[in-house]
């Protein structure tokens, strides 16, 4: 299946605790029918490795990700990352998305409201 979107961190960390709207997961469940949702290495990272995880809650995260792609850094989001003005771990969400040419999907649209595809 065809990766067509990728997801903030906070989505993961949404849809695993179940603190996702019916709609907004509605949404999430229709995306992946129509192809296989994506995430930043940095995601995983943020995911992961946050402190005071539970042993439950990062075999969760591993499972959810097993079912996700994991696009990794390259020399090309790098370079975007440095242009967009923002916190890192957004702006390489954010340089992920632009490079890739994937929809962003977040619950914090302000983080992203300023930058531009191009």
């Amino acid at each position: 299946m065809e990766v067509n979107h990728i997801w903030d961190t906070n989505i993961a960390i949404y849809l695993l605790n179940g603190e996702l709207s019916e709609t907004a997961e509605r949404t999430i469940q229709e995306l992946m029918h129509k192809g296989t949702p994506s995430v930043s290495i940095i995601s995983e990272m943020e995911l992961l490795g946050f402190k005071g995880i539970s042993d439950e809650e990062y075999q969760n995260g591993v499972a959810l990700l097993s079912t996700i792609t994991i696009l990794p850094l390259s020399s090309s989001i790098k370079d975007k990352t440095i242009e967009i003005k923002i916190k890192l771990p957004d702006a390489i969400i954010a340089a992920t998305a632009i490079i890739h040419d994937l929809s962003l999907l977040s619950r914090n649209e302000k983080d992203f409201l300023n930058i531009k595809r191009a």
